[in-house]
């Protein structure tokens, strides 16, 4: 193989994930639509809210609320690393090869790049976790205050 294909052949994979680093990104904005168009709702129905019901509903918005922060961590801007055109070494084709695997192995190891992998993963995740469990709560707070509901007494 020549030096060249095996150049291309590694750039297809840094671009892959590249790739895979844009499409976490973008899950992370589609959740925090999402969880934006929810809090926006729920703000205007907790209104009239009450008792129990208002609680649930109060720490659900909070949930939601902490859900966007994690949102702007994973879709929170960074540099990722940028590849060079071909390179034009001169030398046998070994030393080429060489020469172009040690550039793209110093861009894939760089660990500003594994940094961003595994924040916006567990900001992604959190802002899951966080939106679902304030969907649950929401949930709770709509049986609790339905009139069919069992009044349950404190006394």
């Amino acid at each position: 193989m020549s030096g060249e294909r095996l150049y291309d052949a590694l750039k297809f994979t840094v671009g892959l994930r590249l790739d895979e680093l844009r499409s976490q990104q973008q899950r992370a904005v589609t959740i925090a639509a999402a969880d934006g168009v929810l809090l926006g709702f729920v703000a205007t129905v907790s209104v009239g809210a009450a008792g129990m019901s208002r609680v649930l509903t109060l720490v659900a918005l909070g949930l939601l609320a902490l859900g966007l922060v994690a949102a702007a961590v994973a879709i929170w801007p960074q540099n990722l690393p940028v590849l060079a055109e071909n390179p034009a070494l001169e030398g046998t084709d070994e030393a080429v090869a060489n020469a172009m695997c040690q550039r793209l192995s110093a861009t894939l190891t760089l660990p500003k790049l594994s940094d961003i992998y595994k924040t916006r993963e567990i900001a992604t995740r959190s802002e899951m976790v966080l939106v679902g469990i304030a969907l649950a709560l929401l949930m709770l707070a709509a049986i609790v205050s339905s009139p069919a509901a069992p009044q349950v007494s404190l006394r």
